[in-house]
C-alpha cells in the first residue's frame, strides 16, 4: 500500500508536491510544443503545408526529407551552375565556331539551370514545412540568400534577354562583360547560399 507522507496538518509533504510540479512543467512543454506548431502551420503557405504534410504520410526516411534538399542542390550547382557560367566565360574569350558552341550551351544550360532553381527552392520550403519549421521568414540567413540568388538569377537574365542593355556592338560588349561578372558573383553567392544551409541543416 502506498503512503503520501504529509506533515501533522495532513497536507502532502514536499515529495509529493515535487513530483506533481514536474508533471505540471511536462503538461506545460506539451502544450507551449502543440501551440508552436499550431502557429507554425498558421505561418506557412496553405498549400505548401498540406503538400508537404502529405509528403509525410508518404514514409520516406528523415534524412532523405531533412538532405534530400541540400543534395540535390549541390549536385545542380556543381553538374550544371559551374559548367553553364564556365561555358558562358569560354564564349566570352573565344573566337570562331566554338565561341558560338559555347555561347548557345551556355544559354541553354543557365535556362534549365534558372527553372530547376526554382523547382529547388520550393523543394526546400516543403523541406522545412514537414519537418516543423516556419518557412520564408527574413530572420533565416539562408532563406534571405535564397532570395539573393534567385533575383540574381533572374535579373542576369532578363538583362542578356534585352539585348545586355545596349544597342551598338560597344554597348553590348560592355553589357556581356556587366553579364559575365554578374554571372560570377551569382554562382559565389550560391556557394554562400549553400553553406548557410548546411549550417542550419546541422542545427536543426
Amino acid at each position: 500500500m502506498a503512503f503520501i507522507q504529509t506533515n501533522a496538518f495532513g497536507i502532502p509533504g514536499r515529495g509529493a508536491a515535487v513530483r506533481c510540479s514536474r508533471r505540471s512543467q511536462v503538461r506545460m512543454s506539451l502544450d507551449v510544443d502543440s501551440v508552436s506548431q499550431s502557429f507554425i502551420h498558421l505561418a506557412n503557405p496553405v498549400v505548401i503545408q498540406k503538400v508537404a504534410d502529405y509528403v509525410g504520410t508518404l514514409g520516406l526516411p528523415p534524412f532523405v526529407i531533412k538532405w534530400g534538399h541540400p543534395a540535390m542542390m549541390a549536385f545542380m550547382v556543381a553538374g550544371m551552375g559551374m559548367p553553364g557560367a564556365a561555358f558562358g566565360w569560354i564564349g566570352r574569350l573565344g573566337k570562331g565556331k566554338e565561341s558560338v558552341k559555347m555561347k548557345n550551351l551556355h544559354e541553354q544550360v543557365m535556362v534549365a539551370f534558372w527553372l530547376l532553381a526554382f523547382a529547388g527552392a520550393l523543394g526546400g520550403s516543403l523541406s522545412l514545412a514537414g519537418q516543423g519549421h516556419e518557412i520564408w521568414t527574413l530572420q533565416d540567413p539562408h532563406f534571405v540568400s535564397a532570395l539573393a540568388v534567385l533575383g540574381l538569377l533572374t535579373a542576369n537574365a532578363v538583362y542578356a534577354y534585352s539585348g545586355f542593355g545596349g544597342s551598338t556592338p560597344a554597348e553590348k560588349l560592355k553589357g556581356r562583360t556587366v553579364h559575365a561578372y554578374l554571372g560570377a558573383l551569382t554562382m559565389g553567392v550560391f556557394v554562400v547560399h549553400g553553406v548557410l544551409g548546411f549550417m542550419g541543416g546541422m542545427a536543426l
